[in-house]
């Protein structure tokens, strides 16, 4: 049970990881064309 629980949170943690990152380096690149 704890085992499911820790893995859903994991999978959680790491789309939220990768949406961040993915709207920094779309800030980053944005701004560069007018």
């Amino acid at each position: 049970m704890m085992m499911m629980q820790s893995r859903k949170i994991w999978y959680y943690r790491i789309t939220l990881i990768i949406l961040l990152f993915a709207m920094l380096l779309a800030w980053a690149l944005l701004p560069r064309r007018p």
